[in-house]
């Protein structure tokens, strides 16, 4: 009979540490790791044959509070993704703010929450910060504003999410990647302050529903060369907005309001490299006008 993959981990880990290859004081959070159903990534510790944690990957439910508050035994984890996480609690994942060298995280499922945000918003080395699928709020995204470092930033599926402190995050100067999708997002009010990150160039608002009043906004970011409004409610009108964006070369307007009469805006926009749309949207013949104004852009129309 074959072993468990968990099993087989548990054996090597048992070797491992029998050869003095794993820090004894990490073995038994990485026996409840893997009591979870998850995984460990090993790095070895620079002039040494020692390995400690520096990765962490969980999901499903069997991953638990007193799983998370494991992640406390490795002192150099820097990565941790968890994911569906359904028997987690909100203060269970505030544990995730002790991890002190935690650079990426990537979290979703129902215990994202405003205390998750308020927890990680206290470490000062998080480079990617994913929050996804929870009932995170405005008042959780400004604490995120906190973060001097971070660079990527992805707030997705959170349903109570309105947008209103996203303006906030300005603040964060490092920041260059910022996705917000799968809530209602409308007009944007305030955005325009997100001007004052320098490094800010590709927004993403998938399914954000932003209205045209919101492109008015968007069109205060003159520093994005990249903008998806994939599945947002915006109109022909609302998309002539967009020229003052003269730096931005890819732009994702796929499953929007806009119409054939978006076409000549389209072909105006000379410095695109990257163009998505719905031929739902344009039709045949405007797919092909695309194509043909714009010779040095991908052009991809979507069925």
């Amino acid at each position: 009979m074959r072993r468990s993959p968990s099993r087989w981990f548990a054996a090597a880990l048992i070797f491992a540490a029998a050869a003095g290859l794993v820090v004894a004081a990490e073995e038994d959070a990485i026996k409840v790791i893997t009591a979870a159903g998850g995984k460990v990534v090993l790095e070895r510790v620079p002039k040494s044959k020692t390995k400690v944690v520096s990765g962490v990957t969980m999901s499903g439910a069997k991953v638990s509070d007193a799983a998370l508050k494991s992640l406390l035994e490795f002192p150099a984890l820097t990565r941790v993704e968890i994911k569906n996480a359904t028997k987690v609690t909100p203060d269970g994942s505030a544990e995730l703010g002790k991890v002190k060298k935690l650079q990426a995280a990537d979290l979703s499922g129902p215990f994202v929450s405003d205390a998750t945000a308020k927890a990680l918003a206290g470490v000062g080395t998080l480079t990617e910060l994913t929050l996804s699928g929870g009932a995170l709020t405005d008042d959780g995204v400004k604490e995120l504003a906190a973060l001097s470092k971070l660079e990527a930033l992805a707030l997705t599926g959170n349903k109570k999410l309105k947008g209103e402190t996203v303006p906030k995050l300005g603040a964060i100067k490092t920041l260059s990647y910022l996705t917000v999708g799968g809530c209602e997002l409308g007009d944007l009010a305030g955005w325009a302050a997100l001007a004052k990150a320098p490094k800010l160039t590709a927004l993403a608002l998938p399914q954000g529903g932003v209205t045209d009043a919101g492109l008015k906004e968007l069109a205060k970011l003159t520093q994005l060369t990249s903008l998806s409004l994939e599945g947002c409610p915006v109109t022909d009108a609302g998309l002539a907005d967009l020229k003052t964006l003269k730096s931005l070369d890819r732009l994702n307007v796929a499953g929007t309001k806009i119409t054939e009469n978006a076409v000549p805006t389209l072909s105006a926009m000379k410095k695109l490299t990257a163009l998505t749309v719905s031929e739902k949207q344009i039709g045949k013949a405007g797919g092909d006008a695309l194509k043909k104004a714009l010779p040095n852009c991908d052009v991809n129309v979507m069925p």
